[in-house]
């Protein structure tokens, strides 16, 4: 069995499953405190939404960077990887205040709720960031 996992984490095919593993760490400390800034603190949605995914983001390329991709760092790739997430983040936002003037959730919910779409369009973004030869 952990032979399987090992193995499952060095295939060529496995980078995804890296990305969702980083991606599932980061995700559920951003979740966490997403619960503790929207219901245990009462900080807005939208100011707090944008603060923890400018801290993930930080998190997440040095993961994504040594575990998922195995690439060197720069600061062109670091710029870039910037980039994707704050695009990313741009979508994210409008898609959560649609959802909050659309949907009668609690603000957490929502926060979650987002969170899939971004996922996605970050792993296809960062996959070409990190591309070897860019």
């Amino acid at each position: 069995m952990r032979r399987n996992f090992i193995a499952l984490l060095s295939g060529k095919k496995a980078e995804f499953f890296r990305f969702l593993i980083v991606g599932a760490s980061v995700t559920i400390l951003s979740l966490l405190l997403a619960y503790i800034f929207l219901q245990v603190l009462s900080t807005p949605l939208i100011p707090t939404y944008i603060l923890l995914y400018m801290l993930t983001i930080y998190i997440s390329y040095l993961l994504n960077k040594s575990f998922t991709f195995k690439a060197d760092g720069s600061t062109g790739k670091a710029l870039k990887f910037y980039l994707v997430y704050l695009t990313t983040l741009g979508i994210g936002t409008l898609v959560l205040r649609y959802m909050r003037s659309h949907l009668a959730f609690e603000n957490w919910v929502l926060f979650c709720l987002v969170v899939p779409l971004t996922t996605v369009m970050n792993y296809v973004l960062s996959k070409l960031i990190f591309k070897k030869g860019t």
